[in-house]
């Protein structure tokens, strides 16, 4: 997609990047590679402010949904059938492990809870950087980039 970071870069020879800067709204953002990277990076800075950002791919955003769908519906699955057992008092001489391998099936639910957020969180990212017009205004910078 990207030419190659160690072959010099000739106007007009590379690709426009599909992702444009958040807080100037001016620069494009260009993949940064930096020494004992592979080619492939979600690190990007942008050719006009030197802003950097990590930018999620599409097979990492889709991989959390499928992982964070997947898991949280097996770990759901085990938090309700324990929280069942307990309720209807199958488990009455195991009451402790029914309540850690509750507490546990709850965690991880939680977990991928987290992970489907995260996976969401980085899909509007994504989409901030392909449409930075659809946002009001340009970013301001914090105090210590801003001087």
């Amino acid at each position: 997609m990207y030419p190659d970071p160690s072959e010099p870069v000739v106007p007009g020879n590379r690709q426009p990047s599909p992702f444009t800067c958040i807080v100037c709204l001016k620069g494009e953002m260009l993949p940064a590679v930096q020494e004992g990277e592979p080619d492939y990076t979600d690190n990007f800075v942008c050719q006009h402010c030197q802003h950097r950002d990590t930018i999620p791919t599409v097979s990492n955003i889709c991989s959390q949904v499928v992982t964070a769908i997947l898991g949280g519906s097996i770990g759901f699955y085990l938090f309700s059938s324990k929280l069942q057992e307990l309720i209807a008092g199958e488990s009455a001489s195991t009451g402790m492990p029914t309540i850690l391998l509750l507490l546990i099936a709850g965690l991880f639910t939680a977990g991928f809870a987290y992970v489907l957020y995260q996976a969401f969180r980085g899909h509007h990212l994504r989409r901030a950087y392909m449409n930075p017009a659809k946002s009001s205004q340009p970013m301001v910078k914090s105090g210590a980039e801003a001087k």
